[in-house]
């Protein structure tokens, strides 16, 4: 029996009087081509958003008056099933089936969009209830220490931007070391269904953890202590002044550069104009009047 799995079935950008905005998927591998600066990425990140992604979309021009986002999913062990999330980011609502807005007389379920293991209804917990993977744990760190398996822990690896496809690093890997164990862990869950929750968790060095508890407070108490002298020595209120004053000098040199490379283009366009008219002028016309100057002198 083959493990189940989710597939996109359709992304869509709806607004207040927008045509609705529609990226659709079919089964298998997907791949988003086209020219530079027509859309790739914004896609990719867009989806990532709605899987449960918490960066910000970027404010394209394309995306102005466009308010809310649907992704419709398919699972293989159940009906589809669309997410809404407003462009702006927050919480998710679902219904079942493909829609592009919330259907009307339907009360939608509100998913919360950051995982928390005793949470079913959050969008992670959901996304992991229909390939099978909840309430699994996945280790962390050398000290095999284990959290909850997130669903944000998978994404990097159905999502594939054009960087990931051109870095010489491992695919399975994002690129940051504190998470290499973690995604290494959730790499081996997808292989084996084996987790890490027989895992047990190395002994905490109490002397060490103290110590360095002792060493962060002694440079909070430093710290602390210059920055009371740096306010002594000069106010805030006076450091801000200065910055003000320095800040409208700024602005008005840059209002002058302004004016003068204003002027400057002019002079240029004058004398471009002029080499224009001499250019023009028949070279016997030109030996006419050097001579008519040199007669006058």
């Amino acid at each position: 029996m083959s493990a189940p799995t989710l597939s996109l079935r359709q992304l869509c950008f709806t607004g207040p009087g927008k045509e609705p905005a529609v990226v659709t998927f079919s089964d298998g591998l997907n791949v988003i081509y086209g020219a530079s600066d027509t859309g790739k990425s914004f896609v990719l990140e867009a989806i990532d958003f709605m899987l449960g992604g918490q960066t910000p979309l970027r404010d394209i021009p394309e995306r102005v008056g466009y308010d809310r986002i649907a992704l419709t999913i398919a699972p293989s062990n159940g009906n589809p099933f669309t997410l809404f999330r407003a462009a702006s980011g927050g919480q998710f609502q679902m219904t079942e089936g493909s829609h592009q807005t919330p259907p009307l007389g339907t009360e939608l379920k509100v998913l919360a969009s950051k995982h928390a293991a005793e949470n079913p209804d959050t969008l992670s917990a959901v996304l992991l209830s229909h390939i099978n993977l909840q309430n699994r744990r996945v280790r962390v760190n050398k000290k095999n220490e284990t959290n909850s398996l997130s669903f944000r822990n998978l994404t990097h690896l159905c999502l594939v931007d054009e960087g990931d496809i051109q870095k010489q690093s491992s695919p399975i890997e994002g690129g940051q070391a504190t998470q290499r164990t973690r995604e290494l862990s959730a790499f081996k869950l997808l292989l084996t269904g084996v987790d890490d929750s027989a895992v047990v968790a190395s002994a905490t060095d109490t002397a060490a953890t103290q110590s360095v508890s002792a060493k962060i407070d002694f440079v909070d108490e430093l710290l602390e202590s210059y920055r009371s002298r740096l306010e002594e020595v000069v106010p805030p209120d006076e450091l801000r002044d200065q910055l003000s004053r320095l800040e409208t000098s700024l602005d008005h040199s840059q209002d002058e550069l302004q004016s003068t490379e204003a002027q400057y283009r002019q002079l240029i366009e004058r004398r471009s104009a002029l080499r224009k008219r001499v250019e023009g002028v028949p070279n016997a016309v030109l030996r006419s009047m050097s001579c008519s100057r040199v007669l006058h002198f």
